[in-house]
């Protein structure tokens, strides 16, 4: 009898081990992958969630009505590891410039991988804010950049007493303006260039160039080579003038500055 050819069986996975029932009253905490809602995949799909998310109510006023600057938001945060949602709320535009929250700020510097620690202090003694973010170079070396932002420096960039935040809340500001130059010392390969909100809105806003609206004189040559090829008024005469306005003399020219009279010839010898 022929011997049957034994064939090996496929290993089978164990089933998963069935989950402890949690106590009566107890909130079970689960791991999964956070849910990303807009996700689009062509540009098309991208205007379409823009032109929906700007009718919303639920984002901030800057943005809606305006899926263009919503597709621009989510392209911008997108650079800066942002979420979209996330970049639309912590994007500020002021005087036409892209900047961030202080707190968004202060979110794409710690999600840096070269990211180590930061510590922020305002001293009442010295009226000092201080910053001092830590980074790890490549050669595993950490590196401390700090700066630092005093009242004194707010009184010279015209800043103390300013109508506003400065007004409200100065600890606040002289803490986000320390963060602000220390952050982009730090991390400048990450914000490029973005600065802090609460520092954009310090600045002045452009001053729009002004024209006279005077038309500058031109050459008698000019203006006849631009007037109408037709036949000019015949020249009055005293005679064709009308009676009820009296005919003026003529006057003579007078040079604007007479020559001065000759001197008296000597007399003869």
């Amino acid at each position: 009898m022929p011997k049957k050819e034994e064939r090996p069986v496929p290993a089978v996975a164990p089933p998963p081990p069935a989950e402890e029932a949690a106590p009566s009253g107890a909130i079970v905490v689960r791991e999964d992958k956070p849910i990303v809602f807009i996700q689009p995949r062509t540009f098309d799909e991208a205007i379409a969630a823009a032109k929906f998310v700007a009718d919303s109510t639920l984002i901030p006023q800057a943005f809606r009505g305006k899926p263009q600057d919503v597709i621009v938001a989510w392209q911008y945060g997108a650079e800066l590891g942002m979420k979209p949602m996330a970049a639309l709320r912590a994007i500020a535009v002021i005087n036409g410039r892209p900047s961030l929250y202080g707190d968004g700020f202060l979110a794409v510097c710690q999600s840096h991988p070269a990211y180590v620690s930061h510590e922020e202090t305002v001293s009442r003694e010295s009226q000092t804010a201080r910053c001092v973010f830590c980074r790890r170079a490549s050669t595993g070396e950490i590196i401390e950049h700090e700066a630092t932002f005093s009242v004194e420096d707010a009184k010279r960039a015209g800043l103390w007493g300013k109508q506003g935040p400065w007004t409200q809340y100065p600890k606040r500001m002289l803490q986000m303006r320390a963060r602000g130059f220390a952050g982009r010392d730090a991390f400048a390969d990450k914000l490029a260039g973005t600065i802090i909100a609460e520092e954009a809105t310090d600045f002045e806003p452009p001053v729009p160039e002004f024209t006279s609206g005077i038309t500058m004189p031109r050459r008698a040559s000019e203006t006849s080579a631009e007037l109408p090829d037709k036949a000019l008024p015949a020249a009055t005469t005293p005679a064709e003038t009308s009676p009820e306005a009296p005919v003026q003399p003529p006057v003579d020219t007078v040079p604007l500055f007479e020559a001065p009279a000759p001197a008296p010839a000597p007399p003869p010898p």
